[in-house]
């Protein structure tokens, strides 16, 4: 029998549902297909994967900054249009996280990438240039 990840399964019922328009008999049918493969207790994993695959089809992108401290208004506008703009994406979703541990900057995650903006990270990239050059 093979194995089936989140994503699959995810993919599987957002394809169902386009063509069953939604019917509650079809989510129906899915919870009884979740439950007899014993996956129920996984519905936050495959929910997650499944907002992912919906964000995706409705060009909404999930992003999530680091910074010492809360952005301004005018920062946050101005990141999301970035964002928008580099990922040609329709929305942004933008979750702040706040960490004290950052000297200054920020760290910016949109799947798996990471654009480290943090006066950490660039210290850091300074030290490996500087190192290299000697």
């Amino acid at each position: 029998m093979a194995t089936l990840s989140f994503k699959n399964i995810a993919q599987g019922i957002y394809e169902g549902a386009k063509e069953h328009k939604n019917s509650t008999s079809y989510f129906q049918n899915v919870l009884k297909f979740l439950a007899k493969r014993k996956l129920v207790s996984k519905a936050p994993q495959i929910l997650e994967e499944l907002k992912k695959i919906v964000n995706k089809e409705n060009g909404i992108l999930e992003a999530r900054v680091s910074t010492a401290s809360r952005l301004g208004a005018t920062e946050r506008y101005e990141l999301i249009q970035e964002l928008k703009k580099r990922y040609k994406a329709h929305d942004i979703n933008l979750t702040e996280v706040i960490k004290e541990s950052l000297l200054g900057g920020m760290k910016v995650e949109v799947g798996d990438e990471v654009i480290d903006l943090s006066t950490k990270g660039k210290i850091l990239k300074l030290k490996t240039y500087l190192m290299q050059s000697a």
